[in-house]
């Protein structure tokens, strides 16, 4: 009975020491934001999950606390291979870029969007726009149809947005 109890005992503590990942760290001008690796379930890999590559680079375009939210609008760009596998094969020259939108509340990630800019293994193509007034624009081609997209900061809360979609239908009847 001891031996059960105490098996009990210390699987609980491994359960409660999650391994968490190596933090995103975001930087723009004085502003820098960790990005915790902890969802509302515990441990979360953001890191690897805000690139769907291999990160190497990151830009923090808006941070702002509301409501004790924080929110937050980024993009990661990496290759598509880490480094390894065959750099003829299918994407391995490849990039990887997508925008991330996240609500961080009490050091946790309560919410998590991301949508591909240009993804290799996805067949995406996009430029950022940038911001025009408080809304920041972004578009990409990709398997089914063309996507427009915005965030608006001044309404963080609803994150990511789709202001146009047009079906690879609809591209094929316009051409």
């Amino acid at each position: 009975m001891r031996l059960c109890l105490l098996l009990m005992t210390v699987a609980s503590v491994c359960a409660q020491d999650d391994v968490v990942p190596n933090p995103l760290i975001l930087i723009s001008g004085q502003t820098k934001v960790i990005i915790p690796q902890r969802d509302l379930n515990g441990s979360h890999d953001f890191f690897s999950e805000s690139c769907r590559g291999v990160v190497d680079s990151s830009i923090l375009h808006f941070a702002i606390v509301r409501n004790g939210t924080l929110y937050v609008l980024f993009t990661c760009l990496g290759p598509s291979r880490g480094g390894g596998g065959n750099p003829y094969g299918r994407c391995g020259a490849g990039v990887e870029r997508q925008i991330n939108w996240m609500a961080i509340k009490g050091g946790k990630v309560a919410s998590h969007q991301q949508r591909d800019i240009d993804s290799c293994w996805r067949d995406a193509v996009g430029t950022i726009s940038g911001w025009k007034g408080s809304k920041f624009y972004w578009s990409s081609e990709e398997r089914d149809g063309s996507y427009e997209c915005y965030f608006d900061s001044a309404e963080p809360d609803k994150g990511l947005q789709i202001a146009k979609f047009d079906s690879d239908l609809s591209i094929q009847e316009n051409r």
